[in-house]
């Protein structure tokens, strides 16, 4: 398509850039339409994909990116892990199939069956809390949600590494 007469080569660009960014925009919803039908449509899939390993790691790994990049809507959250390094999908799939990490995740899963409740679910915990370590496979393992929570609130009161007063 030619340029037309009377636009500069900037504004022509623009004109391009605009449309472009219009059909992204309707193809991305068009897709999250399609994703919320099929969501809607086979919930059983949906819930097995979730609860399935694969489907738990790509979660957390979602999760991972859009904190460690800064897209949360929480600005504590964004204030908290701005600058904070995370592996590449690759490397954090590679960490997850290792045998002895697999396990903690299934006992964790069992254990989480077992009583029912959602702090005893599997979550990710940096063990160290060096922005530079990050979500580094060698930073990283499973433990139970409300273990993470736990260990996130004595930090955030009582300071890196710290125990409970009352301990």
């Amino acid at each position: 398509m030619s340029r037309p007469k009377g636009l500069t080569d900037e504004e022509w660009r623009e004109r391009n850039r605009a449309k472009c960014q219009k059909y992204k925009s309707a193809r991305r919803k068009e897709i999250a339409e399609k994703q919320r039908a099929y969501a809607r449509d086979n919930p059983e899939k949906i819930l097995a994909y979730t609860t399935s390993y694969i489907g738990h790691c790509r979660g957390t790994y979602a999760r991972i990116k859009t904190r460690c990049e800064g897209r949360h809507n929480l600005a504590a959250v964004q204030l908290i892990y701005s600058g904070v390094h995370y592996c590449t999908w690759e490397e954090f799939w590679e960490w997850a199939n290792r045998p002895a990490i697999k396990a903690s995740w299934e006992a964790l899963v069992a254990r989480a069956k077992e009583t029912g409740k959602r702090r005893d679910r599997p979550s990710i915990d940096r063990v160290l809390s060096d922005p530079g370590l990050g979500y580094s496979p060698s930073n990283m393992r499973w433990i139970a949600h409300g273990d993470n929570s736990t260990k996130a609130c004595k930090k955030r009161w009582y300071g890196e590494g710290a125990s409970w007063p009352r301990e």
